[in-house]
Parts: C-alpha cells; sequence; structure tokens
C-alpha cells in the first residue's frame, strides 16, 4: 500500500447544473455499489446503474469522481461473490483499487484522498469525545434494545485469551481502516469535490453510513439512527484532522466496544 498522501485533491470547474448532475451520480454510485441487492434481476440493472453513473462524471470530466465510481463498481463485483459475508470483505475491491490507481499514473488522482491529515489539540479532543459518546451510546443500546445480533457471533473465534484479544484488535483495525477509508476517504472526497462543500459531503457519507449499517451492529431502525449520527461526529473528525489517521484509530474504539458485546452476546465476557 502507497504512503498516505497529503496533498489536497483538486477542484473542477463546472456549472450548477452538471455539479448537479455528477452529485447524484456519485451519490447514485455509492448506494448501488454499497446497499442495493445482489441477487436476480436486480444485479444486472445494478450494474448497469453504475457503469451508467461512471460515464457520466467522465462525460462530465470529473476524472478523480469518476475513478471513485470504479471503486463502487469493484465494491459491488465483490459483494456479488458467493463468499461475501461480513463488510470486512470490502478490504479486497479497496485494495485492490489502490494498487492499480498506485501502478499507473493517469489513474493517481483516485488515491487523493489517501492522506494522514493533521493530529491537533482540537481534532484529539474531539475525537476522544467521538470516542466516549459512541461508546456509551453503544452499550445503551444494547442493554435498553436488546438487539439480535447473534448471526455475528458465529464469526467468533473459538480460540481465548491473548488469541482472543488479538483477534479482536485485528477486527477492530481493519474494519475500522476500510469503513474510513470508503465513507470518509473516497466517498467524502468524491462529494468535497464536485460541490466544494464540505457540508455536502458530511451529510450525504453519513446517510449512507447509517443506511449501511441496517444490516450491521447496532442494525435495524435504531442501528441506521446511531450509525447515522456517528458517521456525522465522524465527519466532523474527518473535517478537523483534514485526513483519515485520526478518524480511523477514534473508530478502532468504537469496533473494540462492539467485539466485547458480541463476546457478551456469545457468554464469553466473565
Amino acid at each position: 500500500m502507497p504512503p498516505i498522501m497529503e496533498s489536497e485533491s483538486t477542484t473542477e470547474t463546472q456549472n450548477p447544473r452538471e455539479t448537479a448532475v455528477a452529485l447524484i451520480a456519485l451519490t447514485c454510485a455509492a448506494v448501488t455499489g454499497l446497499l442495493f441487492p445482489t441477487q436476480g434481476i436486480i444485479s444486472s440493472v445494478s450494474l448497469v446503474l453504475l457503469f451508467l453513473c461512471g460515464w457520466l462524471l467522465v462525460h462530465l470530466n470529473m476524472h478523480a469522481p469518476a475513478l471513485y465510481a470504479l471503486f463502487f463498481i469493484l465494491a459491488y463485483l465483490t459483494r456479488l461473490l458467493p463468499l461475501y459475508s461480513l463488510g470486512l470483505m470490502l478490504l479486497a475491491p479497496l485494495l485492490v483499487f489502490i494498487v492499480i490507481c498506485s501502478i499507473f499514473d493517469l489513474l493517481r488522482p483516485g488515491i487523493a484522498w489517501l492522506r494522514r491529515g493533521r493530529i491537533t489539540r482540537r481534532g484529539i479532543t474531539l475525537g476522544c469525545a467521538v470516542v466516549v459518546i459512541s461508546g456509551i451510546s453503544l452499550i445503551i443500546w444494547y442493554r435498553l434494545c436488546d438487539p439480535d445480533i447473534s448471526e455475528f457471533t458465529a464469526f467468533l473465534p473459538h480460540s481465548s485469551g491473548l488469541v482472543l484479544l488479538a483477534a479482536g484488535l485485528g477486527f477492530s483495525i481493519i474494519n475500522a481502516l476500510v469503513e474510513e477509508c470508503i465513507y470518509r476517504g473516497i466517498l467524502w472526497e468524491g462529494l468535497h469535490i464536485i460541490t466544494r462543500r464540505w457540508e455536502v459531503a458530511l451529510i450525504i457519507q453519513a446517510l449512507i453510513f447509517g443506511v449501511a449499517h441496517w444490516w450491521g451492529v447496532p442494525n435495524g431502525v435504531v442501528g441506521v439512527i446511531l450509525a447515522t449520527i456517528y458517521g456525522l461526529m465522524m465527519g466532523g473528525v474527518r473535517y478537523v484532522a483534514g485526513g483519515l489517521l485520526l478518524p480511523i484509530v477514534v473508530h478502532v474504539f468504537a469496533d473494540l466496544v462492539i467485539f466485547a458485546l458480541l463476546l457478551d452476546m456469545a457468554g464469553r465476557l466473565s
């Protein structure tokens, strides 16, 4: 994987109508690639829609957002595989996308989102606040809503002790890396390039992130609401940090709490 880049992406001048079309195209590509069903005729329609969104962005000379649409195509193709189960599977298309864009100079704008950002006192304070709020919210949700997340406990390793601890840490780091790269990286950058307004990127990525958690942890209607709020908070961290390092670190803590809740549901916390 190439080093996380520091440079900001370039903005491309468009008139309001073209901006609106590009915004719809990239949003549609993200929703389709990450959320649309993968069964039957819907899969064929989804692929056509994804390629149409990509073509529109190329036609509008939105080169970087068009490359981001390519990632969402790769994500959807991965979801079509019979082996697809957890969101961690999106690590594969993410790595493929990064490698391809790193190899070919023409595609290098596709990884403009991959930058470290800055670690400031303000960012650390905000990040710590998000860690505390999200952790408490997850525990309250788990205790009050008594959610059925038993399907996820099947993925817990049967080991204990240090092996289990390593598995939890590994899951938390990888999941945080994947989700932050997709939502606060690729999607955020594309939306910001198109609109030049971080507020638009903040809201849209949070909404898509929230809906994606209908099937995740937390799940259901409450899960969507909580995840959307979390997406807004993480977007705030991303905005303050100007990159992905701090959001990834903050996200790891929420995933550690989720892993602990799964262990509790499986009766493996003493």
